[in-house]
């Protein structure tokens, strides 16, 4: 894609002191010294007066827009006269579903392990599930509600745990918060056209005297006026305006997402129904504890939780879509 020096760019001296000189800025190739054109004064000699509103091929470039030969398509490559700045453009950009993706997940808010109940889970020693833990605690017995959370509980099976292997679990991860925000991706736009608009070598190559041009453009460009900018088209025949970018900037909405992580903990029981004495800690970590070697009853409970671990973040939702912009936006004028 060529450089977008070519859109709508107007010198600062477009008129000059001297009534006789021609004023050809308005159709000054980008990167040409402005003495390099108006000293040629080489066009026909008819000027803005005489190229009436009707007149074709004649075109009057206004102050602030520059003649170019414009065509909806880049299958031709730029007419006689025309190659100095030649630039690609894209007109009526539409972002599709695939035009949006999710960036990067970034937690906010970490989670938590306190709250929740504590599966558990046991076997019976002597038996062929021994050392497994393989069998569901009965209700009331388990889970461990844990409310409120680090609370002193009752709700656990309470007498010997001579005959028995116990594996308890923490909690899931509660809480937390993230951002996904979305991000274009390549690709997922269409364009009602895709451009070419070529600048005029000089003021003789594009036939003009002063702001009064016959350009002679063969198909399928046309002679049209490009300003920077969205515009209005001039006052005139060049009244069917193209609104045009050298690019597309695609806004996208953000993607929802879920906090994720992994939780320990554990759980002390106590030989008295207050959580005083006797305290055995057994890890909330799925593992399948000998409990049975310790030969005690208990009859409560305190679950102490860790701090989350491997927090992150994932995507829960998809990005779509919310605007367009053309990037170095401009507004080329032809007649209907």
């Amino acid at each position: 894609m060529a450089a977008d020096s070519g859109l709508g760019g107007t010198p600062a001296d477009a008129t000059r002191s001297d009534e006789g000189a021609a004023r050809d800025a308005n159709v000054e190739a980008p990167g040409v010294p402005d003495d390099a054109v108006a000293s040629r004064d080489i066009g026909p000699s008819s000027d803005a007066e005489s190229c009436t509103s009707d007149a074709d091929p004649c075109v009057v470039v206004p102050n602030g827009w520059t003649l170019v030969a414009f065509a909806p398509t880049r299958s031709s490559a730029c007419p006689a006269g025309f190659t100095s700045a030649p630039t690609d453009l894209i007109e009526g950009p539409t972002a599709g579903a695939g035009a949006c993706a999710c960036g990067a997940c970034s937690v906010t808010t970490p989670p938590t392990c306190t709250a929740g109940a504590v599966p558990v889970h046991y076997d019976n020693v002597g038996t062929m599930g021994a050392g497994t833990c393989s069998l569901v605690a009965s209700p009331g017995t388990g889970p461990l509600m844990n409310n409120p959370p680090g609370s002193c509980g009752t709700d656990l099976y309470q007498g010997s745990y001579a005959s028995f292997d116990v594996m308890y679990t923490s909690p899931p991860p509660s809480g937390g918060a993230c951002t996904m925000p979305g991000a274009p991706a390549n690709g997922g736009v269409t364009y009602a056209s895709q451009d070419r608009a070529c600048t005029p070598d000089n003021a003789h190559a594009a036939n003009c005297s002063g702001n009064a041009c016959a350009p002679i453009v063969t198909g399928p460009y046309r002679a049209c006026v490009m300003t920077t900018g969205s515009a209005s088209c001039p006052a005139g025949p060049m009244s069917s305006p193209h609104h045009v970018g050298t690019g597309v900037s695609v806004s996208c909405s953000a993607c929802g997402c879920a906090v994720t992580a992994s939780c320990l903990g554990m759980v002390t029981l106590y030989a008295d129904a207050n959580c005083r004495s006797g305290p055995n800690p057994v890890p909330a970590d799925d593992s399948c504890n000998a409990i049975y070697m310790q030969q005690t009853s208990y009859n409560s409970y305190i679950y102490t939780a860790g701090p989350p671990k491997n927090v992150g973040c994932q995507a829960s939702g998809t990005s779509s879509p919310q605007g367009t912009t053309l990037v170095n936006e401009a507004t080329i004028c032809c007649s209907p």
